[in-house]
Order: structure tokens, then sequence, then C-alpha cells
């Protein structure tokens, strides 16, 4: 006998069935959506960026990756955390890419962030929960800047 599949109202949640992108998007109104996708498609935009759907676990459930890939690395870039409640953006950052970046040049909303941000194992993960269009535009730029820098990085190390 054949049970019936059993899936979550909420697919952010259904840790058994991979969503596609505009399902995890639906719940949003339209102006968060119309950032969130904007977002999204800048990033990818950027070059040598791919986009995927990734589990990551019971905090941030299905979640869109954005990993920087080139010839010799493969690293996180940012992520996009399609949470109904909330639309959160992460960009986990190397303390050396921190020292590296032009702090009194950046916004206060991006700058307060980063300062207050968790440390693991020298990482920072900064977290944001954007809802105008101009946060999601210094997020962006925040994005360029550390992706310039990984790439700076690896051409040094060549």
């Amino acid at each position: 006998m054949n049970r019936p599949a059993i899936q979550s109202p909420v697919p952010w949640l259904d840790r058994w069935n991979i969503p596609q992108a505009d399902v995890l998007l639906k719940p949003y109104n339209e102006l968060t959506l119309k950032l969130a996708e904007d977002m999204m498609q800048a990033i990818l935009d950027l070059g040598q960026v791919e986009q995927s759907i990734v589990w990551h676990g019971d905090s941030w459930r299905w979640t869109f990756q954005f990993d920087l890939v080139s010839s010799q690395v493969e690293q996180g870039l940012c992520y996009l955390i399609p949470n109904p409640e909330t639309f959160m953006f992460v960009i986990p950052m190397h303390r050396d890419v921190i020292a590296k970046l032009p702090m009194r040049r950046l916004n206060r909303y991006v700058r307060d962030a980063i300062r207050s941000s968790k440390c693991a194992v020298d990482l920072h993960w900064t977290l944001w929960r954007p809802t105008l269009k101009s946060e999601g535009e210094h997020l962006l730029d925040l994005v360029k800047r550390k992706r310039k820098l990984l790439l700076e990085a690896e051409n040094a190390g060549k």
C-alpha cells in the first residue's frame, strides 16, 4: 500500500522536498518580492557566481546560496534566506576581508551590522533584514567589494 506524500504547508520548512525559487518567494508582498528578485539577479550579474537552493538546517532551512566560482576557489559569497516571516540576507566575511574594507566609507546600515556580527573561527556572519531598495543597494555594494577582494587574493596567490 502506498502512503500519500505529506507536504508541509510552507515549502521553506519541508526538509525532504527541494522547492522551486518562485515557491520560496511566494509569501512575500510585492515590494519585498521585487527587492529579493532584484538582489538575486544583481548578484548573478556580477559574474563567476552560481546560485543554488540548499538546506541549511533548522535555522535557515531552504536558502538561496550564492557561491563565487573561479578557477581556483569555490567560496560562499552570500546567502538569501527566504523565511516567510522576514526576508534575511547574510554575508559571511573572514576577518582579513573585513580588515580590507573601507569601513568609514560604508553606509551605516552595513557598517553597524559588520561590527555587531557574530564571529565563529575568524568568520563573521553578518545578517540584515532589508526592506528598502536603498538597503539592498548598500548590501549589493558590499557583495561586490567582497567578490573583488576574494578574486584579488586568488590572483595574488597564483
